[in-house]
């Protein structure tokens, strides 16, 4: 199941990213960051390796292709700051992997 959530999620982003879609690329792109937590909460639900599998893997490298296209702000909807940090976190390339994993500890 979890597999398939990152299937769509990387053919979603290559649509995205080939077309040049000159409206809401930062919407959408927000709304593909918004995608990865909830694979990474489901990494968690489903998870029994812990970190060192060719899935969590394949998860870093959607974030790094993520993190490639600046999503130049935090929507408006994002209004906490533990989801404004999470987010600056998540999206800098040397404290992604630790905030991920971090989330997916945390998460319930």
């Amino acid at each position: 199941m979890t597999v398939s959530y990152l299937t769509v999620w990387k053919k979603t982003f290559e649509i995205i990213n080939n077309n040049n879609v000159d409206n809401n690329v930062d919407f959408l792109m927000y709304r593909l960051y918004m995608q990865l937590r909830l694979i990474l909460a489901e990494y968690k639900r489903v998870s029994i390796n812990g970190f060192n599998n060719k899935y969590w893997s394949n998860i870093m490298s959607a974030v790094y292709e993520l993190q490639d296209i600046e999503i130049n702000t935090v929507p408006y909807f994002e209004n906490s700051m533990i989801k404004k940090t999470f987010f600056k976190f998540f999206m800098n390339r040397k404290t992604a992997n630790f905030t991920a994993k971090m989330y997916v500890t945390l998460k319930k």
